[in-house]
C-alpha cells in the first residue's frame, strides 16, 4: 500500500498487539511515519477504520451467499458514486473511474479532475457531526492531580489519579491506587463526587417525659457517583 500511494505522515491504528510489537516500532522508525493509536477499550476513537471493516465484512457475506467473486465486488464498490458531489472513492483519488465489467464507453474512462472535492469533503462531515453531536454533549476537561474513578472491563469503577493529558484526543494518562498507569478515554473517566454534609432529624424519647423532644444532627454521606447519563455505575 505504501509503495502505490507513498509513506504517510501519521498512521493510525488500534491497539493491537502486532503494532505495539518491537517489529513494529522498528518498521515505524525506517519508513519514517508516525503511529497513532486509538485510545484503548473505545473503538469509536477509531471510526474511520471500524467503519471500513464493518464495509468489508458485508461485502465479504454477500460474495459468500452469493458465490461471486470478492475482488470484482471491491472493483465494483470502489467505482460507486457516494454523490453526484463526493463520487466514487476511485474518482477521488485517482481523478478517473476504473474499467469493470459493467459496460461504459471509452469517454467515460478518460481521467477529468474532480472539482470542489475538498470543499465537498469538508461539508458532508460537518453535516454528519452536526447530527451526530446534538445527541452528545461536551465533557469538562481532567486536570492533572484530580480524583478521579476509572471504569474497568468488567464495567466495575476504581478510584484513581489524572497524571496528565494523553496524546490523542480526549484521552488521559490516570494512575489507579495501586500504582498502575492507564490511557484511557474520557468517556470512561468520571469526576469523584466528594463526601457532602446530609441534615437528618431524629426523635429522642425520654422516659421521665410526657413527651418525645425532636433534635437535629448532620452526618456525612458519600453519594454513588454517577455517570453522563445519571444511572449508576
Amino acid at each position: 500500500m505504501f509503495a502505490v500511494h507513498g509513506i504517510p505522515v501519521i498512521l493510525e491504528s488500534d491497539n493491537g498487539p502486532k503494532f505495539s510489537s518491537k517489529e513494529f516500532k522498528a518498521f515505524d522508525k525506517k519508513w519514517d511515519l508516525t503511529h497513532q493509536t486509538s485510545s484503548p477499550r473505545y473503538p469509536k476513537s477509531n471510526g474511520l477504520g471500524e467503519r471500513f471493516v464493518q464495509v468489508e465484512k458485508s461485502l465479504l457475506n454477500q460474495c459468500h451467499e452469493d458465490q461471486s467473486e470478492v475482488y470484482l465486488a471491491l472493483l465494483n464498490y470502489r467505482n460507486t458514486p457516494r454523490s453526484n458531489d463526493l463520487l466514487s472513492p476511485n474518482q477521488r483519488l485517482m481523478s478517473r473511474r476504473t474499467r469493470t465489467n459493467i459496460p461504459s464507453s471509452e469517454q467515460s474512462l478518460k481521467p477529468k479532475v474532480v472539482q470542489n472535492l475538498q470543499h465537498n469533503l469538508i461539508e458532508a462531515r460537518n453535516r454528519s457531526k452536526f447530527y451526530a453531536d446534538k445527541g452528545s454533549h461536551q465533557k469538562q476537561p481532567f486536570q492533572p492531580g484530580e480524583k478521579i474513578r476509572i471504569q474497568q472491563p468488567n464495567r466495575n469503577w476504581i478510584s484513581g489519579t489524572v497524571v496528565k493529558p494523553a496524546n490523542t484526543p480526549r484521552s488521559y494518562m490516570v494512575q489507579t491506587d495501586d500504582g498502575s498507569i492507564y490511557r484511557r478515554n474520557s468517556s470512561h473517566l468520571h469526576k469523584t463526587i466528594r463526601a457532602t454534609v446530609v441534615p437528618q432529624k431524629y426523635v429522642m424519647i425520654d422516659p421521665t417525659a410526657d413527651k418525645t423532644t425532636t433534635t437535629s444532627s448532620t452526618s456525612y454521606v458519600e453519594p454513588a457517583p454517577t455517570n453522563t447519563l445519571g444511572s449508576k455505575p
